[in-house]
């Protein structure tokens, strides 16, 4: 999310949006995603696709006295590890399997559950787990076979759930919950404490939000936006017009421009050149916001150095949003 091979943002382009859609929705129907480049050559991307989404093989699992299923394309094996089986590297359990560092992620505090189970004679179960040419250790109370399953949708109130793709019943009637396994790599990827350490990075994201400029000569317009990124914790100085930008800029430094073009005097295209031509901001990003929606003034705003091209027309919070993210996170 939010790569992009361009070098100018637009409402429709350049946030780093397309590919990622395509992922998204990929995972949802249990497919992958594989895409391979050659510097000269070209991209190749290879989207596959189960044959059939109504009925899977899969992995019944125990976790903590709760059944769950797991698609089996995804298992590579199943473990039994000891304690001196899991090694600590970089602050993260591991476990070493035939050679390999293989991450170790627990089931049980991916998706906080109460410890209930025992462990038993010291050993524990793991399933290594594959997708998209990655592979980690996931931790489980025990595993007991194989099972053909119908999947049925979980229902439109629960369909953005996380960590589960469906429901089945089992063949003694039992329902049992089908885990995705997507879902399991994305909490997987900071390791055991993963929660912890992602409420860590939330707050440090929110200590280093940058400052930001708006210029606006219309009050609506510029303590909206004003409004809207000081929202997400960003600091937000306002000017009424271009000749106003450039005397707080004379005095202060910011890590982003947000402008309009049509200001009495300097207007939007004129500001953003006469920044491009001052040191301390010649790389500072400029977001251009503004009703002139033709191909003519976007080229323009390429011309005069600015990042990004956001037509008033089709504005949103959203699109602001992902543009300033994009530009300065």
């Amino acid at each position: 999310p939010g790569f992009s091979t361009r070098d100018f943002i637009t409402d429709v382009s350049g946030r780093g949006v397309g590919m990622d859609v395509v992922k998204t929705n990929l995972d949802q129907v249990k497919g992958n995603l594989v895409i391979h480049s050659a510097v000269g050559q070209g991209t190749e991307m290879l989207l596959h696709f189960p044959l059939t989404l109504a009925v899977i093989t899969g992995l019944l699992i125990d976790c903590e006295a709760e059944t769950y299923a797991l698609p089996l394309h995804y298992v590579s094996e199943v473990l039994r590890l000891s304690e001196g089986d899991i090694l600590t590297e970089g602050g993260r359990e591991v476990i070493r399997v035939r050679g390999t560092t293989l991450p170790l992620v627990s089931l049980r505090e991916i998706l906080g559950l109460p410890a209930r189970a025992a462990v038993s004679a010291g050993r524990v179960t793991a399933l290594v787990l594959h997708f998209r040419e990655q592979r980690i250790a996931c931790i489980v109370t025990r595993s007991f076979g194989t099972q053909e399953l119908v999947v049925k949708a979980m229902g439109r109130q629960l369909r953005s759930v996380d960590y589960f793709s469906g429901a089945t019943i089992l063949g003694d009637g039992t329902p049992a919950l089908i885990l995705s396994v997507p879902d399991i790599f994305s909490a997987g990827r900071t390791g055991r404490g993963a929660q912890l350490l992602k409420e860590f990075g939330a707050g440090e994201a929110r200590t280093k939000k940058g400052t930001i400029l708006v210029v606006d000569d219309s009050i609506t317009t510029r303590t909206m936006e004003k409004n809207i990124l000081e929202t997400q914790g960003y600091e937000v100085t306002v000017a009424v017009s271009g000749e106003a930008a450039l005397a707080i800029v004379a005095e202060a430094d910011f890590d982003l421009v947000v402008s309009d073009v049509e200001m009495p005097g300097i207007d939007g295209f004129e500001l953003t050149r006469r920044l491009r031509q001052m040191e301390r901001y010649a790389e500072v990003p400029v977001i251009i916001v503004t009703s002139l929606a033709s191909d003519e003034h976007r080229r323009m705003g390429i011309e005069v150095g600015a990042q990004a091209y956001i037509v008033k027309g089709s504005f949103d919070q959203g699109t602001l949003m992902k543009t300033v993210e994009t530009l300065i996170g």
